[in-house]
């Protein structure tokens, strides 16, 4: 991802959200991330799957154009139970976005990059400030 702030290993990302993840639950990872091993830490923890297992577990190749895989991640990504996506991503901010739309259980817009541990770390995440447009924000659903 482009912005560095974003770009962190499995540990800290493990470390940042582990309290928002529920034991015992599969987690999803929409990813453009090739190397199959960047998740292992993820995985020792948690069962992950991703698009390549669903398509592997499938009964043959699924015949879907290959720009459908993003939205389809997404529409799987807006029915979790909570998501945690990735601060500044245009793919991410959709996902929050559809999620406020349908009220999804939790709304709250959670970011791989933030420390979910950290009291002030959280309501510092939750603040919006005006020149922050690439950041989805809950008024544009709640005021519809």
């Amino acid at each position: 991802f482009q912005y560095e702030q974003t770009q962190l290993n499995a540990r800290a990302i493990l470390e940042n959200t582990e309290s928002l993840l529920d034991e015992g639950l599969p987690l999803y990872i929409a990813t453009d991330e090739t190397d199959g091993l960047f998740f292992a830490e993820l995985a020792s923890r948690h069962q992950v799957i991703r698009w390549q297992d669903m398509v592997t577990a499938s009964a043959g190749e699924l015949d879907l154009p290959y720009a459908w895989i993003g939205p389809i991640e997404q529409i799987i990504c807006a029915a979790a139970r909570r998501f945690v996506g990735t601060d500044l991503s245009t793919f991410s901010t959709y996902i929050h976005r559809i999620r406020g739309y349908r009220n999804a259980p939790d709304t709250q817009c959670y970011y791989h990059s933030t420390d979910y541990t950290d009291a002030s770390a959280v309501e510092a995440s939750r603040a919006y400030r005006g020149r922050e447009y690439l950041r989805e924000n809950p008024l544009f659903w709640t005021d519809c």
